[in-house]
């Protein structure tokens, strides 16, 4: 009986990936380029059991969205690139799925700039009843201001005292 202690495997966005392209078939698969597919499974995690390397790919249906099932946001992402560069079969739907892109980019920037909205900064100040400012005398450091005189003989006092 051999003691193996398996540690749990983060699932990376390239598992996910893996499993859904596993889930998709070869019919899909096969249309992606060895270079880009060699990428997906270097990036892959994997154990190491008994000398052979098991993926931890997980298993999905195809039939419930993947939003629904946890797959990660970048996982979604390079699934799209996939579908956009390999899997699309007109340029009516590439600029369809462009066009999708810019309106979701869009909402991105909209709500961003709700969020970070500056022309309201100054308008509690602008309601605000005026009030005169008080200084407080013991923040106030009081500044000598050397005299003429006195400032032309310390810069030429100095003047000589270098050597």
């Amino acid at each position: 009986m051999e003691n193996t202690i398996y540690k749990p495997i983060v699932v990376s966005p390239y598992n996910e990936l893996y499993g859904i392209l596993l889930a998709l078939g070869n019919n899909f698969i096969n249309r992606i380029p060895k270079g880009v597919l060699n990428n997906i499974y270097r990036n892959l995690s994997y154990k190491v059991i008994n000398g052979k390397k098991v993926y931890d790919a997980p298993k999905y249906d195809l039939k419930v969205s993947l939003n629904v099932q946890g797959v990660s946001k970048d996982a979604i992402s390079m699934l799209y690139a996939l579908y956009y560069n390999y899997w699309c079969s007109s340029d009516k739907e590439k600029a369809y799925l462009q066009h999708i892109l810019k309106v979701n980019e869009s909402k991105k920037e909209k709500a961003k700039s709700e969020a970070f909205k500056n022309t309201d900064i100054f308008e509690n100040v602008k309601n605000a009843p005026k009030q005169e400012l008080k200084q407080d005398e013991s923040l106030l450091v009081p500044i000598k201001k050397e005299n003429w005189y006195k400032s032309i003989f310390t810069k030429l006092s100095n003047l000589f005292n270098k050597k």
